[in-house]
């Protein structure tokens, strides 16, 4: 249903909205009218129930009440009650009342209550005395002798806390039986003394609830007929100003794309709309788009054969970028060389993150991997640079912070475009297994040592490179042991976004390495960037992403110096 509708044309469309609009806008009005309604007929009902309590309170025969409150408070009528209520046997309570000659104050109280009932239209009348215990019942229009002495329920509004204070009771429903009713006490004030009486009467609602349904039948009788009324209107008018001319102005668009999908169009046709408002506006607008188009086709084309160009040499640009990266990487046991495995993945088709490992010397490796600020282009020139000048002044045997000085320094009076870099050195001695590290402004790095699992190192952290022309850096230096690893990582990893746009963090990729296979540096950089790809599945790739990881596997056996110089070879 839902892809039928999609498929309407646009004056079908229209008009539903309009028919929706107008059965809304009755809607919102018809609920107010019934709101306003009932809210009325409630406050008549209250002010009913109210003035009905005031004026039984003001005739009842305060003598008799007091006899009967001064009854049920002794403790020879709560015995007798209770006798009563274990026989269900109230003519026991009946026949005590008479001896106590207290059943003539009861006998009037009840047959003016009964008569006051019929003379008010009430459909109850009750008499009730109360004190700190609660709120019993003295007297009811129906004369039943199970009614003496009977608990108030705790919604009346006469509790032992309420009723010293209360004038009059809140009305509020109740419902007996299939009978619905509202209640409300009112207190009896003269010749009462000390004695706390009320009055409560009970007003059916039966003929209330009648004229409220006989409201809502008429109200949804008007409301059809005037939002039918109000529909046809809208539809006829949005008809004849809105449906036909865009029909029009369609119809003029279609036959300028067909023509011109097949033969060069010099003269457009306007569709000649003279309506004085925004349709005839858009009618301009259209006929105006319809020369422009023939305009801009020409250059169009030009574009599109530049842009092939530039595609091309993007492509060539990342072969290049490509090529600049290690993509060799050994993965040696036999001897006193570490294995290492690197992955980059730019966001484009040339991007700013790189990475970098060689042998300065034969006992030296150097592990490098860096960030620039920017993307594309731009960014692929300077990474280029940054990883040549690193490389540079690490063969010159420099310590890792003075690698960072010098490369920050030389790129700081280079920089131009005002970008920098980020960058994290590495420096192994791999007889000793101590590593030098560096970091200007980069990640921090994750170490595995001993039997520990991965944890970060959170290395000093300079400022990035080519940021500020005198930086220093600090040198870090950690005793790996065969078998021990490290895992690096650019910002594109932990920023790498779900389609929720939540990012996936520093802690699910710490999470991931140690998840990770580490029998091989290949295997623990697949598996972290296969988590890394699978949450972000469907979305877009937020940045570059590149990894490195190392393991370091000294060997205690004796090297082989045909070995040794062919595996030298394939590092450098």
């Amino acid at each position: 249903m839902k892809q039928n509708i999609f498929k309407m044309s646009l004056g079908r469309r229209i008009r539903l909205l309009v028919v929706f609009s107008v059965l809304l806008t009755g809607l919102i009005g018809s609920t107010s009218a019934y709101l306003f309604h009932v809210n009325s007929l409630t406050d008549e009902i209250f002010q009913n129930s109210e003035g009905v309590a005031e004026d039984a309170a003001r005739l009842v025969y305060v003598e008799d009440a007091v006899i009967l409150s001064d009854m049920i408070h002794t403790k020879e009528f709560k015995e007798v009650r209770q006798q009563a209520v274990e026989q269900d046997d109230f003519s026991i309570l009946e026949k005590w009342m008479k001896e106590k000659e207290y059943d003539v104050a009861y006998h009037d109280t009840a047959v003016f209550l009964n008569d006051l009932r019929y003379v008010l239209g009430v459909s109850d009348l009750t008499l009730v005395s109360c004190d700190e215990n609660g709120s019993y019942v003295l007297a009811a229009a129906d004369n039943l002798y199970s009614e003496i002495g009977k608990d108030l329920p705790a919604e009346s509004g006469l509790g032992p806390d309420d009723y010293k204070t209360v004038t009059q009771t809140k009305p509020h429903p109740v419902r007996r039986g299939k009978m619905f009713l509202c209640s409300s006490y009112h207190r009896v004030e003269e010749g009462s003394g000390n004695h706390n009486l009320f009055v409560g009467v009970d007003i059916d609602l039966a003929r209330y609830i009648k004229r409220e349904r006989n409201f809502l039948i008429n109200l949804v009788i008007t409301y059809l007929l005037i939002i039918g009324a109000l529909a046809l209107f809208g539809i006829y008018f949005a008809k004849k100003h809105l449906t036909i001319p865009l029909n029009q102005l369609t119809n003029a668009a279609l036959e300028f794309a067909e023509k011109h999908k097949h033969s060069h169009i010099t003269d457009p046709k306007d569709p000649g709309i003279h309506t004085a408002d925004e349709l005839e506006k858009l009618n301009d607008s259209i006929f105006y788009l319809e020369q422009s188009v023939l305009a801009e086709q020409k250059q169009l084309e030009l574009i599109n054969r530049t842009k092939g160009k530039i595609d091309a040499e993007l492509s060539i640009a990342h072969e290049i970028q490509k090529g600049v990266l290690p993509d060799h990487f050994p993965q040696d046991t036999d001897r006193d060389v570490t294995d290492v495995y690197a992955f980059n993945d730019p966001a484009r088709e040339v991007g700013g993150d790189f990475y970098d490992f060689f042998l300065i010397d034969p006992t030296h490796l150097a592990l490098v991997i860096g960030d620039v600020s920017d993307k594309g282009i731009p960014a692929a020139l300077f990474m280029m640079v940054s990883k040549l000048l690193i490389k540079e002044h690490a063969m010159k045997g420099l310590s890792p912070e003075e690698v960072l000085r010098q490369v920050n320094e030389r790129l700081y009076s280079l920089n131009r475009a005002e970008m920098f870099v980020t960058v994290w050195i590495g420096i192994l001695d791999t007889e000793t297994g101590i590593l030098k590290t560096a970091n200007g402004g980069h990640e921090y790095p994750i170490f595995r040592l001993g039997t520990e699992p991965f944890e970060y190192f959170h290395d000093k952290h300079g400022m990035a490179i080519a940021g500020m022309k005198h930086s220093t850096y600090q040198l870090h230096e950690i005793q790996m042991k065969p078998g021990d690893a490290l895992f690096v990582y650019s910002d594109g990893a932990v920023d790498a976004r779900d389609k929720e746009g939540e990012g996936f963090g520093v802690s699910r990729l710490l999470e991931s390495v140690n998840r990770a296979s580490t029998i091989t540096a290949k295997e623990l950089v697949l598996s972290v960037k296969k988590d890394v790809e699978q949450y972000s599945l469907d979305a877009e790739q937020f940045d570059d992403i590149t990894m490195l990881a190392m393991i370091y596997h000294k060997d205690s056996q004796p090297k082989k110096d045909d070995q040794t110089e062919s595996k030298d070879s394939d590092l450098k």
